[in-house]
């Protein structure tokens, strides 16, 4: 019998990942939202999926600067994406890398296994980021003890 691959073609743009993150999005993610995420990564390319995520930022500075009763965050507001897109650490890396230096900025290695590139535009940060699978394997499996342990005298969260 051969050994099982832990990651699986998720339907989300042909991104892998690991079967119990898969489910996890399937069990928590309502439905609806689910539903429309999957239907635009399969209806968009890449360069249509790029002008819509501009627009929805531009739409999103329009609402706020006309909705002056909609909180911000004092701190900024953050958008890192995630830059594995399931083919292989070197290549990942390689997105850190090349985003880095479209932002202008160096790309970080913070061991064990995070890259990442980031840079502020005023209060807005944007950058990219990527975890050896390696390290989201060790992540994975550590989390999957969570609940199963009682502290005594309380209850597992």
């Amino acid at each position: 019998m051969a050994a099982r691959d832990p990651h699986r073609e998720s339907r989300l743009g042909g991104i892998k990942v690991s079967t119990k993150l898969q489910e996890r999005i399937e069990k928590t993610a309502p439905k609806h939202m689910y539903d429309e995420l999957l239907d635009a990564a399969a209806a968009e390319t890449v360069d249509e999926h790029r002008a819509a995520v501009v627009a929805g930022l531009r739409e999103l500075a329009g609402f706020l600067e006309a909705h002056p009763d909609v909180p911000v965050d004092r701190y900024g507001i953050r958008c890192v994406s995630s830059l594995g897109e399931g083919d292989g650490d070197e290549a990942a890396v390689g997105r850190v890398e090349a985003m880095a230096a479209a932002l202008g900025v160096e790309a970080r290695h913070h061991p064990p296994g995070y890259w990442g590139a980031q840079r502020r535009f005023g209060p807005v940060l944007y950058g990219g980021s990527y975890v050896a699978r390696d390290e989201m394997a060790a992540h994975e499996a550590a989390q999957s003890y969570k609940g199963s342990v009682e502290p005594a005298g309380g209850t597992a969260r």
